[in-house]
């Protein structure tokens, strides 16, 4: 009993203690503060990024939002595919799924039924045909340019020494014409009179002989007989035949000295010539035209029969004086008498006046003559020259026309477009990469909106993220990024800011900015892998950083740290922050490193 009395004493005691010590804490006693956690302010890197989970796409994509579908079976067009250029049937494929392609090199054949090589085949006919007409035409411009060419220079004259010669030529004519004029109808001389008339005497005389009985002949006679004989035979080849060519050489000789001998004479500047030296000159010069006229013009025609018939008399007086003396014989008496009318005619048309008809046509002869010169001394008419010189262009301008060959360029244009027809029958493969489906089987029938197969840039790939408003804000292109393919273990990979979306998308009212990231490295991705990337939108180096929890604000929002001495004493400082990301700030000022701070609010309050 002794002892439950000596518990319950102290059980009361030591409730009377603690009663107390609760009555002195609800009397506004505080426990003892509790210590809080201290950091260390470091010398580091800061850096501050932006990021969101995406994934991997051909580079040559472009921007696709990360939420929206790309695997429907509803889509119109599948990612890469490729389209055939020409309508038919597949008649080959040439690579399989999976294979690498090179940009260019063929996957498919297509069968058109033989359309674009019939094409082509009468492309190149229509192509041969029209070089054959346009060579043609080009040989008849250039005929008609040479004709034109021709005629104006035939109008001009020709060269300087052409058309020198030409008038020199024309002078001469118009000489020999004046010249024939004269002669024409000058009267004959006493002279020539005198000379017909004897010789009309002669033939009278020997055709009385003729019609007498002949003595016999004398050996002299006979001699003389023969001689007359072969004194006819000369006269009558000297004209009937060619002048001389001794005679007409000397005539041409004395024709060009005269010529010359005259151009000197008008050419002479000093002293000037007379006019007496013009008109001798001029004398000679017509004399000897005149004689070389005679030389090389046709024989006279009466001289000729004259010629014939002192032959034929002479002849026959030879043949007479070697046969014994007789009659005279019917041919010899015909011969005389023949003789006697020539020079009775011969006598008559120097005693007549001369014919109408030969004057008409000398007279004619000269002005078709002075004709020629003037026109070769004035030269064309400048309406003539003008009208030949624009034929000659016109000429020109249609052989320049010709040479372009219009119909061959365009034969041409249309067999390299056929060509081109041809070769897109063969389906190429457009990007380098790797073949990610077939769509199309042998046989069956495509056209330029049939895909024919996919293929995948694996080579050149990229990662798309959707960033929010706020972090789309601070990217911009060339930024360095980090992306993480959980596919392969976590591994990192760097990449840099290619495009980012300068319009917003929309999911479910959640707007978002699609950014793609190039990749510097392939090996080992695909696209569709889901990544995690981290955008660098500013880094700082070698700064003094410390955790966020250790900056607060004083009264006047100021930005401080609270110091831990080596005592344990603290001290609140003022300090200038810089670069902040969600861990770590940078202290610009106010803070060395190394030093201690503690974090969290000692008076209650938020960190920075």
């Amino acid at each position: 009993r002794s002892r439950r009395a000596l518990h319950l004493s102290a059980l009361v005691a030591l409730l009377g203690a603690g009663g107390l010590v609760g009555v002195r804490t609800l009397q506004g006693g505080s426990p003892p503060p509790t210590a809080l956690p201290v950091a260390t302010a470091t010398r580091g890197d800061i850096v501050v990024s932006v990021g969101a989970v995406g994934r991997i796409v051909e580079a040559r994509s472009g921007l696709q939002p990360v939420s929206s579908s790309t695997t429907s079976g509803t889509a119109a067009t599948p990612p890469g595919a490729v389209f055939p250029n020409a309508r038919g049937s597949v008649a080959k494929l040439l690579v399989s799924p999976n294979e690498r392609v090179t940009a260019g090199q063929p996957i498919a054949l297509i069968d058109d039924g033989g359309a674009a090589a019939a094409a082509v085949s009468l492309a190149r006919a229509r192509l041969a045909t029209a070089s054959l007409e346009a060579s043609q035409t080009t040989d008849l411009a250039r005929l008609g340019v040479s004709r034109a060419q021709a005629d104006l220079e035939r109008l001009r004259g020709g060269t300087t020494a052409d058309r020198q010669h030409a008038i020199a030529v024309a002078r001469r004519n118009v000489a020999l014409g004046k010249q024939r004029l004269t002669a024409v109808g000058t009267r004959p001389g006493a002279a020539d009179l005198r000379a017909a008339a004897s010789d009309v005497k002669k033939a009278e005389s020997d055709l009385a002989a003729l019609l007498q009985a002949p003595p016999p002949a004398a050996p002299e006679s006979l001699a003389a007989a023969q001689q007359g004989v072969a004194v006819a035979e000369q006269k009558l080849a000297k004209a009937a035949g060619a002048a001389d060519p001794a005679a007409l050489r000397t005539a041409e000789a004395a024709v060009k000295k005269a010529e010359v001998d005259l151009a000197t004479v008008l050419g002479r500047p000093d002293p000037a010539p007379t006019a007496a030296e013009i008109d001798a000159a001029k004398l000679t010069h017509d004399a000897a035209k005149a004689a070389l006229a005679k030389l090389a013009g046709p024989p006279d025609g009466i001289e000729v029969s004259a010629a014939k018939l002192e032959l034929e008399k002479a002849r026959a007086d030879l043949a007479a004086m070697v046969r014994r003396p007789a009659a005279p014989s019917a041919e010899a008496i015909a011969a005389a008498r023949a003789v006697l009318r020539a020079a009775i005619l011969k006598q008559t048309k120097l005693l007549g006046p001369p014919k109408v008809a030969d004057r008409t046509s000398a007279q004619l002869d000269l002005e078709r003559a002075e004709l020629e010169l003037r026109k070769l001394t004035n030269g064309p008419s400048p309406t003539a020259v003008a009208a030949a010189d624009q034929a000659a262009a016109a000429a020109r301008a249609k052989l320049a026309l010709a040479a372009t060959k219009p119909n061959v360029g365009l034969a041409e244009a249309r067999l390299a477009a056929a060509e081109a027809a041809a070769t897109r029958l063969t389906v190429v493969a457009p990007i380098r990469g790797a073949i990610t489906a077939l769509l199309a089987q042998p046989g069956g029938r495509v056209d330029p909106a049939t895909p024919i197969a996919t293929i995948a840039d694996v080579d050149h790939l990229a990662a798309v993220v959707d960033l929010s408003e706020f972090d789309v804000a601070q990217v911009r292109s060339g930024m360095r990024a980090v992306v993480g393919v959980d596919a392969l273990g976590g591994e990192t990979l760097p990449g840099k800011v290619g495009i980012v979306a300068l319009t917003a998308t929309s999911n479910g009212g959640v707007v978002s900015f699609p950014v793609q990231v190039a990749l510097t490295r392939s090996k080992g991705l695909r696209t569709g892998l889901n990544v995690s990337v981290r955008i660098i939108v500013s880094q700082r180096r070698d700064v003094v950083t410390v955790p966020l929890d250790a900056v607060t604000r004083d009264a006047n929002d100021r930005p401080i740290v609270t110091v831990v001495d080596a005592g344990g004493s603290t001290s609140p400082t003022k300090v200038t922050l810089g670069l902040a990301n969600n861990k770590r700030v940078e202290v610009v000022k106010g803070l060395e490193p190394g030093a201690r701070v503690q974090l969290g609010d000692p008076q209650g309050g938020g960190g920075a």
